[in-house]
């Protein structure tokens, strides 16, 4: 039996999308932060809250630990999901 519910990711990578597919797949609430442009459109499909970081650029969000746990702090899931691939 799973101990949680919801699911943040913090990076819009390919493999990330393969976080979402999957957890979606297995009925978990995804939550997504992302910053730039462009992004939202590979998650689109597979994510039930999105949180836009304005106005930081892709890699001041993403690079920046305390911007990452905000992100997730404010979308009040259980687990998080972060890979760097930068």
């Amino acid at each position: 039996m799973n101990r949680f519910k919801n699911i943040f990711v913090a990076n819009c990578s390919e493999c990330s999308c393969r976080v979402l597919w999957t957890a979606n797949a297995l009925g978990y609430r995804m939550v997504v932060a992302y910053a730039g442009t462009g992004c939202l459109a590979v998650h689109i499909g597979h994510v039930n809250v999105v949180i836009r970081q304005r106005p930081y650029s892709v890699s001041e969000f993403y690079l920046s630990v305390d911007l990452i746990i905000k992100a997730a702090k404010l979308s009040r899931t259980e687990v998080a999901h972060y890979y760097a691939g930068f």
